[in-house]
């Protein structure tokens, strides 16, 4: 059976940026941008992986990720906040 082209689905979106980001910039561009670096590939990227989800697209100091569910986006929201606290 062929599927319709235009097959829709749910999903669960969260968006997120760095408070302070333009300060940083302005404070220390490299730095900032480093920092920015390690952020993404030591804390947001695993924490989408481990709760199922993806990014999807990368704005300056933003991502937006996409979840199979609700519950694993809101649990990578609050995997990523508490790790960045810490």
């Amino acid at each position: 059976m062929m599927e319709p082209a235009n097959r829709r689905r749910l999903a669960a979106i969260t968006a997120a940026d760095i408070v302070g980001y333009s300060g940083r910039m302005e404070a220390d561009e490299a730095g900032t941008l480093e920092q920015l670096r390690l952020l993404f590939e030591e804390m947001v990227a695993p924490s989408v992986r481990a709760f199922d989800g993806r990014v999807f697209k990368t704005m300056g100091d933003g991502f937006l990720a996409e979840f199979k569910s609700a519950l694993g986006a809101v649990e990578h929201a609050r995997h990523l906040q508490a790790a960045v606290a810490a």
